[in-house]
Protein backbone atom coordinates (compact mmCIF):
# COMPACT_ATOMS: atom_id res chain seq x y z
CA UNK A 1 0.00 0.00 0.00
CA UNK A 2 1.18 3.38 -0.50
CA UNK A 3 2.43 5.83 2.16
CA UNK A 4 0.28 8.90 2.37
CA UNK A 5 2.17 11.98 3.24
CA UNK A 6 0.78 15.93 3.18
CA UNK A 7 2.81 18.16 2.26
CA UNK A 8 2.06 21.85 2.82
CA UNK A 9 2.86 24.43 -0.21
CA UNK A 10 2.43 28.26 0.16
CA UNK A 11 0.49 29.49 -3.21
CA UNK A 12 0.43 33.85 -3.98
CA UNK A 13 -3.02 34.85 -4.36
CA UNK A 14 -3.69 38.01 -5.88
CA UNK A 15 -6.53 40.11 -5.19
CA UNK A 16 -8.17 42.20 -8.12
CA UNK A 17 -7.34 45.50 -8.73
CA UNK A 18 -9.40 47.75 -5.98
CA UNK A 19 -10.75 50.89 -8.01
CA UNK A 20 -10.07 53.75 -5.16
CA UNK A 21 -6.57 53.02 -4.87
CA UNK A 22 -5.57 51.63 -7.80
CA UNK A 23 -3.45 48.58 -6.14
CA UNK A 24 -2.82 44.68 -6.01
CA UNK A 25 -2.87 43.14 -2.50
CA UNK A 26 -1.19 39.63 -2.26
CA UNK A 27 -2.19 37.26 0.02
CA UNK A 28 0.02 33.92 0.85
CA UNK A 29 -2.45 30.81 1.07
CA UNK A 30 -1.67 27.84 2.26
CA UNK A 31 -2.65 24.38 0.64
CA UNK A 32 -1.97 20.33 1.55
CA UNK A 33 -0.94 18.44 -1.37
CA UNK A 34 -0.42 14.56 -1.18
CA UNK A 35 3.42 13.79 -0.92
CA UNK A 36 3.19 12.44 -4.79
CA UNK A 37 1.23 15.43 -6.20
CA UNK A 38 4.37 17.88 -5.13
CA UNK A 39 6.69 15.21 -6.67
CA UNK A 40 4.78 15.23 -9.78
CA UNK A 41 4.34 19.58 -9.78
CA UNK A 42 8.09 19.45 -9.28
CA UNK A 43 8.54 17.61 -12.07
CA UNK A 44 7.31 20.67 -14.24
CA UNK A 45 9.92 22.86 -12.78
CA UNK A 46 12.17 24.23 -15.84
CA UNK A 47 14.35 26.01 -12.77
CA UNK A 48 15.33 25.01 -9.36
CA UNK A 49 13.92 28.10 -7.89
CA UNK A 50 10.88 27.79 -9.50
CA UNK A 51 7.84 28.29 -7.12
CA UNK A 52 4.51 26.77 -6.59
CA UNK A 53 2.29 29.28 -7.52
CA UNK A 54 4.36 29.54 -10.63
CA UNK A 55 3.70 25.72 -11.43
CA UNK A 56 0.08 25.62 -11.18
CA UNK A 57 0.22 29.16 -13.27
CA UNK A 58 2.11 27.01 -15.88
CA UNK A 59 0.00 24.05 -15.62
CA UNK A 60 -3.42 26.50 -15.65
CA UNK A 61 -1.89 27.82 -19.42
CA UNK A 62 -1.15 24.55 -20.74
CA UNK A 63 -4.66 23.32 -19.51
CA UNK A 64 -6.05 26.70 -21.64
CA UNK A 65 -4.03 26.23 -24.33
CA UNK A 66 -4.64 22.51 -25.15
CA UNK A 67 -8.07 22.77 -25.33
CA UNK A 68 -7.45 25.51 -28.17
CA UNK A 69 -4.03 24.30 -29.68
CA UNK A 70 -2.98 20.54 -28.58
CA UNK A 71 -0.11 20.81 -30.77
CA UNK A 72 1.01 24.15 -28.87
CA UNK A 73 0.46 22.53 -25.41
CA UNK A 74 2.57 19.54 -26.55
CA UNK A 75 5.24 21.86 -27.83
CA UNK A 76 5.30 23.62 -24.30
CA UNK A 77 5.49 20.34 -22.55
CA UNK A 78 8.70 19.25 -25.27
CA UNK A 79 10.15 22.41 -24.19
CA UNK A 80 9.62 21.73 -20.14
CA UNK A 81 11.34 18.94 -20.51
CA UNK A 82 14.72 19.81 -22.83
CA UNK A 83 15.04 23.05 -20.14
CA UNK A 84 15.16 20.08 -17.54
CA UNK A 85 17.35 18.32 -19.07
CA UNK A 86 19.69 21.60 -19.70
CA UNK A 87 19.50 22.13 -16.00
CA UNK A 88 19.93 18.64 -14.77
CA UNK A 89 17.16 19.19 -12.20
Amino acid sequence: MAQKHEVKAKIKETKPENSENNHIKNKITTIKLNLQTKQRLEKLREHKRESYDDLLRKMLYILSTVRVDSDKSKEILDKIDETRKKMDI
